[in-house]
């Protein structure tokens, strides 16, 4: 699955739920699910980056257990987004890069 796929689902999910019909393009569903993810990155680093579990797993580069151990965590906030889909986009961009700032304050 690409970056655009991923971005259309949280997309559809986001126009499913505030009831925008299904008429909107692929486009606009991706434009949708990149504006969220803008939008909500900073609670994402809160739930993810202060956890040392999620810290211990990036450095062994293995991505389904990354993707697993995000999922439940992700799971705590409220949203309309499938947390399993922001586990994959968050381990595609790559923890290291995504908590690079919070990573590199404690060192």
């Amino acid at each position: 699955m690409t970056d655009d796929e991923l971005f259309e689902m949280i997309g559809h999910e986001i126009a499913l739920s505030q009831r925008m019909g299904t008429s909107i393009t692929p486009e606009q569903k991706r434009e949708l699910g990149r504006g969220w993810l803008s939008r909500n990155i900073g609670k994402l680093r809160e739930k993810i980056c202060g956890d040392k579990a999620i810290e211990d797993l990036a450095s062994k580069g293995d991505t389904i257990p990354l993707v697993a151990a995000l999922t439940p965590l992700l799971g705590l906030q409220s949203t309309v987004v499938s947390t399993a889909t922001i586990a994959v986009i968050i381990a595609r961009i790559g923890l290291r890069r995504f908590c690079a700032s919070d990573w590199t304050k404690k060192s």
